[in-house]
């Protein structure tokens, strides 16, 4: 059952997609997730037919953050966020393969992370629009 502040955080994210100052509603609505999450890092990731563009993002140094936004879409784990209305962190998912994957060992584990999740962005249409690292 959502509390009080689980309602008052969807609503704050609900008012940020209405807003017109892109890069500045999108760093505030990756910072209410975060705080929300508990989360360490994190970076919101903008995605088109023409590829993706971090919009917003903190914690992650530039090669974790470059390798979630152009990297990250080009592996097998984009397809599972693809069919899975709720990813499985990194320490659950079965096999844990994410792990034992180049973009984890060569970019987020290097960088002193051992755990996270993605979560796939849907538009109104149901086309993916962007990710939340």
């Amino acid at each position: 059952m959502p509390t009080s502040d689980d309602v008052a955080v969807a609503g704050r994210l609900g008012l940020l997609v209405a807003r017109q100052d892109g890069l500045a509603a999108c760093e505030e609505a990756l910072g209410l997730v975060l705080d929300a999450l508990g989360g360490e890092a994190g970076s919101l990731v903008l995605w088109s037919e023409h590829g993706s563009r971090v919009a917003a993002e903190y914690g992650y140094d530039a090669s974790v953050s470059c390798a979630l936004a152009q990297e990250f879409p080009r592996t097998p784990w984009m397809t599972m966020l693809a069919h899975t209305s709720l990813p499985p962190t990194v320490s659950t998912e079965p096999g844990s393969t994410f792990r034992d994957g180049w973009l984890f060992c060569e970019r987020i584990e290097p960088s002193g992370f051992r755990d996270g999740i993605t979560g796939r962005l849907v538009g109104s249409t149901g086309h993916t629009v962007g990710f939340l690292h």
